[in-house]
């Protein structure tokens, strides 16, 4: 840290859309948090499977850059098809809550290599078959990402 300000490298995952995205930032000195919950900005320039770059400012600041290409449902594993269900269930339950939709949109990029989908009810249903036994956990899990994130408990 120089005078006042952190720098960190921060990935971009490709396909992210261009757009300004809001980030909770926590400063960590030996795993415990100096400045916890201090708002920032991600300005992302760029879109699509050949990468996009982007900035971070306020509580620090940061770039990054990522690229990649999406990947279709078909040979899903129920592992992957769970994680979506997850994704799908917390999108569900944080509709209007900002933070929690920019993370689930970073989540879908990251771990699914695309965007929440804009049916996110069908999606969730669609993907139900193909996650086997693994269905009800996705929901448990999304269901409890969507509950710490509101400070709620259910």
């Amino acid at each position: 840290m120089t005078n006042g300000h952190a720098t960190v490298a921060l990935p971009v995952p490709g396909g992210l859309l261009a757009g300004t995205y809001t980030l909770v930032e926590d400063l960590l000195v030996g795993g415990t948090p100096i400045l916890p919950d201090v708002l920032g900005s991600l300005t992302v320039t760029g879109s699509g499977s050949t990468g996009g770059s982007g900035s971070s400012t306020g509580g620090g600041t940061g770039s990054g850059a990522g690229g990649g290409a999406g990947a279709g449902a078909a040979g899903q594993s129920p592992l992957q098809a769970a994680i979506e269900i997850a994704i799908d269930t917390a999108a569900i339950l944080l509709q209007g809550n900002v933070s929690g939709e920019m993370t689930l949109q970073i989540a879908s990029q990251v771990f699914l290599n695309k965007p929440l989908p804009s049916d996110l009810l069908g999606d969730l249903l669609a993907h139900i078959p193909a996650a086997d036994g693994l269905a009800l956990a996705g929901i448990v899990v999304g269901i409890d990402y969507a509950d710490n994130v509101t400070g709620s408990s259910s």
